[in-house]
């Protein structure tokens, strides 16, 4: 850091060096976006946060289509209550919803 201080020469590639490493973080949010059909959203304006958990439960139900509450708990190894609770945040943000009811309830990407 003290020599790029003293320096007064060029500093494109530092420049670079340092751009590359924020589009870096921000092209992977980006595929995920579009992986998991988040985009219509996003470009409405919406914020979205979510955490690590929320994340691979979208890319969980992305990947298989559609999953249980029981298959969420599997992969997680919490109750049921912990796992309702991560699933109304998705529900009240609109990026899943629930089909049916009871043993035959299940999640899916919102339209």
């Amino acid at each position: 850091m003290k020599t790029t201080q003293t320096r007064k020469g060029d500093i494109t590639k530092w420049f670079e060096y340092f751009t590359e490493g924020v589009l870096y973080p921000i092209d992977k949010v980006k595929d995920f976006i579009e992986k998991i059909g988040l985009s219509p959203k996003i470009e409405a304006g919406e914020r979205i946060e979510l955490t690590q958990k929320q994340i691979k439960i979208l890319e969980r139900i992305k990947e298989k289509g559609k999953v249980t509450n029981k298959d969420l708990r599997d992969m997680f190894g919490v109750t049921r209550q912990a796992m309702l609770k991560e699933i109304a945040k998705l529900i009240d943000a609109k990026l899943i919803e629930l089909v049916g009811k009871g043993r035959n309830a299940y999640y899916k990407i919102s339209a």
